[in-house]
């Protein structure tokens, strides 16, 4: 039986090359729904490829285990690992009411390390749909066992 799980894809812009590259995150109500699931993005293409890590492959914070067997297996060399560097949190406002701190509330700010280049950073410039992603000419290639849905 197939599992589904939710997904989105971000358009990751750089700041130093203004390149993009999509990205895929994982929605489910716990951690098990997703727990070994990954993916790499393409550097060329507007495509993103799903697949389960081997228990090895768990622990290596870099991807890059992940990203030589995946690209082995497909024989590429232009998927990538995308790392998140790091989050900017917005401000909190403590101390108010809870409706207060829902209208004052950004949401945290996510860069990742560009996949393109060295030393460049990447951000969310736009969210989309799976399928909408794919209606635009985008490619999600899936090689596990589970069906992404919007």
């Amino acid at each position: 039986m197939t599992r589904w799980i939710e997904a989105s894809i971000s358009i990751l812009k750089c700041n130093q090359s203004d390149h993009t590259t999509p990205h895929i995150t994982f929605c489910g109500d716990t951690d098990m729904v997703t727990a070994g699931l990954a993916s790499l993005s393409s550097v060329i293409t507007d495509e993103i490829v799903v697949a389960e890590l081997k228990p090895a492959e768990l622990t290596d914070e870099t991807g890059k285990d992940f990203e030589t067997r995946i690209n082995e297996l497909l024989g590429r060399d232009d998927l990538r690992f995308i790392r998140l560097s790091c989050v900017e949190a917005g401000p909190a406002p403590a101390g108010r009411s809870f409706q207060d701190f829902r209208n004052a509330y950004t949401a945290p700010r996510l860069i990742f390390a560009c996949p393109r280049c060295d030393g460049g950073e990447a951000v969310s410039t736009k969210t989309e749909a799976p399928s909408d992603f794919q209606r635009a000419g985008g490619k999600l290639t899936v090689l596990t066992a589970v069906e992404l849905r919007d």
